[in-house]
């Protein structure tokens, strides 16, 4: 594509049928790709609801659907890193202040997304925290290769993302809000600043674009295999999610 040229690509995060043809489309356009931003997502949907596939629906879409672009995609983001023509690739993906408040002790554990609970902000958190995990993986697996995966919160944004909540956590949450355009910020520092390195792989990006000063010591511990004396949570995440996209590769 050219510069100064913008192309749709049709794909629906919560039907991974449709990822792998829209990645193809890409590829046949672009051999490489230098920032890869995972930023859709759901929150709140009415309860019950769920993917095409039959998961969960926010962690259809703000996880499972995600991983498997990404995945289908580090080939280009390879190509890039290997190029060694501009600052390393890098994969940012979007989580939420949610998680600092109200993620379990030691992160989501494997029982929370095979069960996922009939609370749907549980569920939320549950798909935010498992965002983080999915960035501490790919940061721990390909960084070597020259890919920097950080995850962020963009803000708390006046956006339609509490669409399907209630008129009273609308109406509570709506003083505490920002432009929506300030979590653009956040997110294109974390994607394109030369502050920024690869010694911050994996880290956890704030508003308006700054490094998280003290994540919470159980997340990190969650974000450790088992042999670095940590959890491994994060590491079982990543293991389901690759089962649940195996077919749609």
């Amino acid at each position: 594509m050219s510069s100064d040229m913008l192309e749709y690509l049709a794909l629906d995060l919560q039907d991974l049928a449709t990822i792998k043809p829209a990645v193809e489309f890409f590829k046949s356009r672009e051999p490489k790709l230098d920032v890869l931003w995972n930023n859709a997502g759901v929150s709140l949907p009415p309860p019950g609801s769920v993917s095409k596939q039959g998961h969960e629906l926010q962690l259809a879409t703000n996880c499972l659907g995600p991983f498997l672009l990404t995945q289908l995609l580090l080939p280009c983001l390879h190509a890039a890193a290997q190029g060694g023509e501009h600052d390393p690739p890098r994969l940012v993906w979007t989580s939420s202040l949610m998680v600092d408040m109200s993620a379990p002790k030691g992160g989501i554990k494997l029982e929370d997304v095979i069960s996922p609970s009939t609370d749907q902000t549980r569920n939320y958190v549950a798909s935010k925290t498992g965002n983080w995990f999915l960035a501490s993986e790919l940061a721990r697996n390909s960084g070597a290769s020259g890919i920097i995966s950080v995850t962020q919160n963009p803000g708390q944004l006046k956006t339609n993302l509490l669409r399907h909540a209630s008129s009273f956590m609308r109406i509570a949450s709506s003083p505490l809000l920002h432009d929506a355009k300030l979590g653009a910020y956040t997110g294109l520092w974390a994607g394109l600043s030369p502050e920024l390195t690869e010694k911050e792989n994996g880290s956890y990006i704030i508003p308006w674009g700054r490094l998280h000063p003290s994540p919470r010591k159980d997340l990190l511990q969650a974000m450790r295999p088992k042999q670095e004396d940590g959890t491994g949570h994060a590491q079982d995440f990543q293991v389901w999610c690759m089962q649940q996209v195996a077919d749609f590769r």
